[in-house]
């Protein structure tokens, strides 16, 4: 197995507009900066996690890492939590996602885990036996029940991560959405919090143990610690990753190769200028959504360089106000409403400033009562959930230029 060599690697020339699930193919963008770093962290063994907002490219870019993994002769295994609630169903899309590798050998061989196990030990392992085989073997008096997997995990998951890695080939193990799961598992599949803590505890302890993975997510672990009282230092093991806006080079780059993909023309440096300039961050989904309105457009015409910088000013609207400021608005109405109240102090104080805020300006705006550990939670919640970014220099800053559009706006609106 070899790590992947990401030096001289060209853009794509040309890009198909695209927007929905990840982009693939010629939908899909490359972000060489941040795909092979993360890559070459996953197969020398250690273990990522990638939190932030919907619709930036955290699927794209999984699709761009699972690439590479794969390139070097090792096997990952992306799982997609959201709307999963039962340990049962976890195990399911590991052997579906094993399958749909070409790993039959050790899909097979984790349901003949289970399978052998099947009628002799506890209820959950009897509950991923039905699963995984449909039933077979079993009476309706000793069918376990959706709970019955909770009490009896380490029996029901520890098996598993020898057997992936019994494989012949290195396996990398990708969840996707795990604090939703979590979330889910807790609300909806019966299980309390300590299930959820046994079960984060098992997946330190692959990790501990050899097994790499990629976690991630569009919310961060502090909703786990917050809501269900997990301990964070059982993601602590983990390299925590960001996945910042285009380079400005790179976003040129972007739009010319969507501009040709359209075969649009004219295309001038003024058609791209319009386009950039609407855009209050440069993640591709927007770009993505502006192509998509031209190709409407340029239907019945050619389009000039304002026509353009005008549509793609609409576009980008549409998609903050129906996307992305849905989500601050969201994670905001989540904070208790003394934390909500001291946040938009904070915001107010960052709003107006083109740089950085010192700590102690933006201390000055916490309650004198609160004690640090009160300050510094509220802090980090802020940080995970995409608000504030800290800075060298003890300085913070918002996360995005997304975070200041948006709190412009809303702002405003309460004024």
């Amino acid at each position: 197995m070899s790590l992947p060599d990401c030096e001289g690697l060209e853009r794509p020339q040309t890009l198909l507009p695209h927007y929905g699930q990840a982009a693939r193919g010629d939908n899909r963008w490359p972000r060489r900066d941040l795909e092979c770093p993360i890559a070459r962290l996953l197969l020398s063994g250690n273990s990522v996690s990638l939190f932030g907002l919907r619709r930036i490219g955290k699927s794209s870019l999984l699709v761009g890492i699972e690439n590479l993994i794969r390139e070097a002769g090792a096997v990952p295994v992306t799982l997609e939590l959201q709307g999963a609630n039962r340990i049962e169903t976890l195990v399911g899309k590991l052997i579906q996602a094993c399958e749909q590798q070409g790993e039959r050998t050790l899909a097979d061989g984790i349901r003949s885990l289970y399978a052998s196990a099947g009628l002799r030990l506890p209820a959950a392992v009897r509950a991923v036996y039905r699963l995984v085989t449909g039933g077979a073997g079993e009476t309706a008096e000793s069918q376990a029940g959706p709970g019955d997997v909770l009490d009896y995990l380490e029996v029901a998951l520890g098996p598993l991560a020898e057997r992936l890695q019994q494989s012949e080939r290195k396996v990398i193990l990708i969840l996707d959405e795990l604090p939703f799961f979590c979330q889910d598992l807790h609300a909806q599949g019966g299980a309390e919090q300590r299930h959820v803590a046994a079960f984060l505890s098992e997946l330190r302890r692959w990790r501990r143990d050899g097994l790499t993975m990629l976690v991630g997510g569009s919310i961060g672990v502090h909703r786990l610690e917050r809501d269900l009282g997990i301990d964070p230092n059982l993601f602590g093991d983990l390299n925590h990753e960001q996945l910042p806006p285009l380079g400005a080079a790179d976003a040129l780059a972007l739009v010319a190769a969507l501009a040709r993909g359209c075969a649009f023309a004219p295309w001038t440096d003024e058609h791209a200028r319009g386009v950039l300039d609407a855009v209050p961050a440069a993640y591709p989904a927007f770009f993505h959504s502006i192509f998509l309105e031209l190709q409407r457009a340029a239907r019945a015409r050619n389009l000039t360089p304002e026509q353009t910088g005008n549509i793609a000013a609409e576009a980008t609207e549409k998609l903050l106000q129906s996307n992305f400021f849905p989500q601050f608005d969201h994670r905001l109405a989540y904070y208790e409403p003394a934390e909500a109240e001291v946040a938009m102090r904070l915001f107010r104080t960052l709003g107006p400033v083109t740089t950085a805020v010192s700590a102690t300006d933006l201390g000055r705006e916490f309650p004198e009562d609160w004690p640090l550990v009160r300050k510094t939670s509220l802090l980090t919640a802020l940080k995970q959930d995409d608000f504030l970014q800290k800075l060298p220099g003890n300085r913070f800053a918002f996360a995005t230029p997304l975070v200041a559009a948006w709190w412009s706006e809303r702002d405003a609106l309460r004024g």
